[in-house]
């Protein structure tokens, strides 16, 4: 429920609407006291308040009492001692709009222990890198729109999943450097990949997520294929059967949702690839693509078919 017009509050009000049920949206305050804070920390579900633009370090303190998602995307700019309250807060903590922060506060928002929320930054020091780096949670950097390899370095040593959406390229080094990253990795902002860069990516130890890219060359999908993790190309809407031949050499999960169609020649290639196959933007089967996908020896997911001939059936 949202109570948006809401623009000043006073203790007592607060406290009546930390009793709120359910999410509770007062992104119309601009201001916040610490006894207001206090009051609102008590409420049990997401809390909105998108429309600070300030936070005192005493408000930040009391805030980080509350147990549910908090949001504080009106904030582009954090002081150090106020992101040093912020991170001892025990659920997702939303900072979207911060569009700049110090190695300080980023050291601080670093201990912060679940999901970190900073999609405003368009740029990132290599100072504020190394801290943020330390954070043990999901991270979300999807402001980011380049990736210099040193930053991609210090990035790497982040120890939770890291979403970096917003990269739309990425050079041979900083995909070198970014590899060493040890769990999922998304990266679905990417719309064209070298095959230098996808030999480089290759290298991740984790999920791999490239859902941007709608078309690759042979190069680069024989690269991708020497990836040992799952690996998911959503962004797909067609395959030859020479890049389905090389992605099939692929040793994790594959993740193919975007393919609306698949040649009897492409089938016949991905039914040879030997991890969990997902083709669920198939909404169709012929009998001979049935009688192809049917000789995959791993797991294999169909979850948008709305019709299936007998035949296909049968040979499924």
């Amino acid at each position: 429920m949202g109570f948006r017009d809401i623009q000043t509050l006073a203790v007592e009000e607060a406290e009546t609407l930390a009793k709120h049920e359910g999410v509770l949206l007062l992104d119309g305050l601009t201001t916040l006291t610490p006894e207001v804070a206090e009051s609102l920390a008590k409420h049990e579900d997401d809390l909105h308040l998108n429309g600070l633009t300030t936070l005192t370090p005493k408000a930040a303190e009391a805030l980080a009492k509350h147990k549910n998602d908090l949001h504080l995307d009106g904030l582009t700019t954090l002081a150090s001692e106020a992101a040093e309250a912020l991170a001892k807060h025990k659920d997702d903590l939303h900072l979207d709009g911060l569009t700049t922060l110090t190695p300080e506060a980023a050291e601080a928002l670093a201990k912060h222990k679940d999901d970190l929320h900073l999609n405003g930054l368009t740029t990132l020091s290599t100072e504020a890198a190394e801290a943020l780096a330390k954070h043990k949670g999901n991270l979300f950097l999807n402001g980011l729109t380049t990736l210099a390899p040193q930053i991609a370095e210090a990035l790497a040593n982040h120890e939770g999943v890291l979403f970096l959406n917003g990269l739309t390229t990425l050079s041979a080094e900083a995909a070198e450097a970014i590899a060493k990253h040890e769990d999922w990795l998304f990266l679905n902002g990417l719309t064209t990949l070298s095959a230098e860069a996808a030999e480089a990516l290759a290298k991740h130890k984790g999920s791999l997520f490239l859902d941007g890219l709608t078309t690759f060359t042979p190069e680069a999908a024989d690269a991708l294929a020497t990836h040992e993790n799952g690996l998911s190309l959503n962004g797909l809407t067609t395959l030859s059967a020479e890049m389905a031949e090389a992605l099939a050499k692929h040793k994790g999960s594959l993740f193919l949702d975007g393919l609306t169609t698949l040649t009897p020649e492409a089938a016949d290639a991905l039914a040879t690839h030997e991890n969990g196959l997902s083709l669920n933007g198939l909404t169709t089967l012929s009998a001979e693509m049935a009688e192809a996908l049917a000789k995959h020896k791993g797991s294999l997911f169909l979850d948008g078919l709305t019709t299936l001939t007998p035949e296909a059936d049968q040979n499924l």
